[in-house]
């Protein structure tokens, strides 16, 4: 399924998420092992790190969109990976479109994504997505508010494109000030979940792999609605959303 946003063909894909134990994990991942190839940017052991800032309004637009079950959003964070700030930063927005999902992207360089975390507006040189954002940063006054990083391990399949990812070790910073892009890794990070559990995603586009779904199948968890944002936002105590609202996401 395709939407085309302004001049951009965007592929809508399932996406699918689950709590795992640390040991439920080492049982599908011994199995995929087998199966599957790891993400060329992964580690066998420890994968990569993955560390997102996001931004959203004053009233937490995102967030409270998230809770209330609105079925088509976005929203808008900067990427980057191995706390590495001179080598790939990507601008992302992420959209939902009922049960589908998709992702649009755009390299930025470190002056590019400097300014962005810093409020400074600039011309966009024509980068559509950019000037989407900057559009959008300004009329609804958006800003960067949390940084979440985690640690992925990835598998990837040519068959309906399909990915199968462990992410482990999710935590936060709250960003409560302007701050500049060589600040954000000095950051203290908070971890999202005491119990240390892990999220397993699997994105795919028509249908997913039967023998793939046998494997997931013979571990006993359930589909979730889970989000690392509200996670991370809900968890932060300068917030105080009410536990019965966020706690299937959480």
């Amino acid at each position: 399924m395709k939407v085309s946003d302004k001049k951009i063909d965007t592929v809508l894909r399932h996406e699918e998420k689950y709590f795992l134990s640390f040991a439920q994990m080492q049982v599908i991942k011994s199995r995929l092992d087998a199966t599957l190839q790891l993400d060329k940017h992964s580690h066998p052991d420890k994968g990569y790190t993955i560390s997102s800032i996001y931004f959203d309004s004053l009233s937490h637009k995102n967030v409270f969109e998230k809770l209330s079950g609105i079925r088509d959003r976005h929203k808008y964070r900067v990427r980057f990976y191995n706390n590495e700030l001179k080598g790939s930063i990507k601008l992302e927005k992420k959209i939902k479109v009922n049960e589908y999902v998709s992702k649009k992207s755009v390299q930025l360089d470190y002056q590019t994504a400097e300014g962005i975390i810093l409020n400074d507006f600039f011309a966009s040189k024509n980068k559509t997505l950019l000037e989407e954002f900057l559009i959008e940063k300004k009329l609804k006054l958006l800003k960067p508010v949390v940084l979440v990083e985690y640690d992925r391990l990835a598998y990837i399949s040519p068959l309906q494109n399909t990915r199968v990812t462990f992410d482990l070790n999710l935590r936060f910073s709250s960003i409560q000030k302007e701050l500049g892009l060589n600040s954000i890794n000095d950051l203290k990070k908070i971890s999202a979940y005491p119990d240390s559990r892990v999220i397993m995603e699997i994105k795919y586009n028509s249908f997913f792999p039967e023998y793939l779904r046998s494997i997931i199948g013979s571990i006993r968890t359930s589909r979730r609605a889970i989000s690392k944002y509200v996670t991370c936002m809900a968890t932060s105590s300068k917030n105080n959303w009410e536990d019965h609202i966020y706690g299937q996401y959480y």
